[in-house]
């Protein structure tokens, strides 16, 4: 059976895809499989491809294909844990079509914490470097990725969009805001497929974590001055 034909059969949350396929390449599995969901109306799987020794141009030439990343063998637990937590989405059915569709548990970050003090210290080495960070992130980052979220938005700029989202994530790993860090991530990776029902609900819930967190890090700089 090929791949194609488990893909019509069977339900799928997101697929690994070796480069260096024998009979046909990893690259053109995806073209193959992106032409056969745009004939069946169907929203793109999130894609890795697996390689031994990816070289600049075979990256590029994946992404143009459609996958969403490349990564390196071997395929570890902790490697594949890590796709699965920031590729894996819905196969969207033909109510996902509608404007302003509404996020289901794949999507939500509500389970995360706001503020995870221990790992922001962690990463950081001490309470006094994380009061810091938290302070230029609510005075700095937070108004100024609100106004530029806002602007890019109303444009309809899903690349601008993708690439705020990304730098407001790296800013959140660092503090151990770690719902800020997954709302991000959901729109960075939403976005980088071609459906866009879940554009607004996506951008409205990172608006609302932004909100949230900037709350969580004045009460904790408050508590911790």
């Amino acid at each position: 059976m090929s791949a194609l034909d488990a893909l019509r059969i069977n339900k799928v949350d997101f697929i690994i895809s070796d480069i260096g396929l024998p009979d046909i390449s990893g690259i053109e599995l995806t073209t193959r499989i992106r032409a056969l969901e745009k004939e069946e109306g169907k929203v793109h799987l999130p894609i890795a491809g697996l390689s031994a020794h990816a070289t600049d141009d075979t990256i590029r030439e994946a992404r143009t294909a459609g996958m969403q990343c490349v990564v390196e063998k071997p395929l570890t637990n902790a490697l594949l844990m890590q796709l699965i937590s920031e590729l894996i989405a819905p196969i969207a059915n033909e109510t996902d079509h509608i404007e302003n569709a509404p996020l289901n548990s794949a999507f939500s970050v509500d389970k995360f914490p706001l503020l995870d003090e221990g790992a922001g210290i962690a990463l950081l080495g001490s309470p006094d470097v994380l009061n810091d960070l938290l302070t230029i992130l609510i005075n700095d980052e937070i108004p100024t990725a609100k106004k530029e979220l806002n602007e890019v938005y109303a444009l309809h700029d899903r690349q601008q969009l993708h690439a705020l989202s990304h730098k407001l994530k790296s800013g959140a790993i660092y503090c151990g805001t770690t719902r800020l860090q997954q709302a991000c991530q959901a729109l960075e990776n939403y976005l980088k497929g071609h459906d866009t029902a879940l554009d607004e609900a996506l951008y409205t819930q990172l608006l609302t974590v932004i909100d949230q967190t900037e709350a969580a890090a004045i009460a904790w700089l408050k508590q911790n001055k």
